[in-house]
């Protein structure tokens, strides 16, 4: 019996020795079957920001209040200093403004700005006053404003990507015409200005 007992206990012990070698065979067959390697690529792209630009209204161009004279008479405003003069006018009253807008600019190497003048100014029952033009442009606002003679555009370089650009434009001109005969009243027109940039 002592014999037999041994026996069963050895072959239990066996058998448990087996199947815990089996188990293990059978995992290592596993993770044999399912090992890889894969590589992930990291990237990033850097890309220049777009040029960007922009322009705003500071001042309209106002005349104030004109009386005309015995003959044809103009008023004047300097696109420089802002000053109004007058030739052969009875009386001017009322505040005059020069033209001006703020044009800026971000991330561009060249910035274009071209204004479109009216050559006449409008009453409400059509009849007209001549408008003669002169523009200006500065780096400040409130001063060193160089007049332009005959071009009709403004090219700018500007210093590209991560660079600002600001600068200032003046419109003035003369109105002429101003005679006792035309109607009294308001006479309009509109300057339009335009910019682009790359």
């Amino acid at each position: 019996m002592p014999g037999f007992m041994y026996t069963t206990a050895n072959s239990v012990m066996k058998t448990v020795i087996l199947v815990l070698m089996g188990f293990s065979t059978a995992l290592a067959a596993w993770g044999f079957q399912s090992s890889g390697s894969e590589t992930v690529d990291v990237e990033i792209t850097l890309a220049a920001p777009s040029p960007s630009c922009s322009i705003t209204l500071t001042n309209d161009l106002s005349y104030g209040n004109v009386v005309p004279g015995s003959s044809s008479g103009s008023v004047t405003i300097s696109s420089t200093t802002g000053d109004r003069t007058h030739e052969d006018v009875d009386e001017v009253s009322g505040s005059a403004t020069v033209g001006q807008v703020e044009v800026a600019g971000n991330h561009g190497t060249q910035y274009v700005v071209e204004p479109v003048f009216p050559t006449a100014l409008e009453e409400s029952g059509g009849d007209t006053l001549t408008y003669s033009y002169k523009w200006a442009s500065s780096d400040a606002a409130s001063s060193g404003y160089v007049e332009f003679t005959t071009e009709t555009s403004d090219t700018n370089t500007g210093t590209g990507t991560g660079h600002s650009f600001t600068k200032h434009y003046r419109f003035g001109g003369t109105v002429s015409g101003i005679e006792t005969t035309l109607p009294t009243g308001a006479y309009d027109g509109e300057i339009t200005v335009a910019v682009s940039c790359s």
